[in-house]
């Protein structure tokens, strides 16, 4: 087995102003942050973790785990009430997306093993928009299957959208 690329480690302060300021382009730009101090306390709530290269400690992209994985509406959160899993999501570095270098592969499978380190007897579940097929595919090729679909209005950067949504489990 090839050994990961990427590692988790603590937050800092300044990892999470360079994810707060963080850019994605045409469909992706629902994902992009605003850089504002909310979003920066977010991402240092706990919750949120940096994944660095691991030769280099530069930042590749970040996981969010528990709650800060979750996209909740009445529906949804009957499936999160079932606390044998691990709810998470993660961002990958805009630039280093699409690339067809495996870098979200990579930042998956660093995440799931991170998980099952830290949480061994529960299963993985995440959240993602039905129409983000580029991460969908990611996450099929790794064994995540969708149990369950549902809509949320949601802020975009083009206003409030009703978006598709899909959790999937592992």
């Amino acid at each position: 087995m090839h050994k990961n690329i990427f590692k988790i480690i603590e937050m800092t302060e300044a990892f999470a102003r360079e994810i707060s300021c963080w850019k994605y382009e045409g469909q992706y730009s629902v994902y992009s942050f605003d850089g504002d101090e909310e979003e920066f306390l977010q991402l240092m709530n706990g919750l949120h973790l940096p994944v660095v290269f691991r030769n280099s400690k530069e930042l590749a992209g970040f996981i969010a785990v528990g709650p800060a994985g979750q996209v909740k509406n009445k529906k949804s959160a009957r499936i999160y009430a079932d606390e044998s899993f691990t709810d998470f999501a993660l961002g990958l570095r805009p630039d280093l997306c699409g690339q067809g270098r495996g870098y979200g592969d990579y930042l998956l499978k660093a995440c799931i093993s991170f998980l099952k380190d830290e949480f061994p007897d529960d299963g993985l579940r995440l959240t993602v928009a039905s129409d983000n097929l580029r991460a969908k595919r990611v996450y099929e090729r790794n064994g995540f299957k969708t149990v369950f679909e549902f809509k949320k209005f949601t802020d975009t950067p083009d206003g409030r959208k009703l978006i598709k949504y899909e959790i999937m489990q592992l």
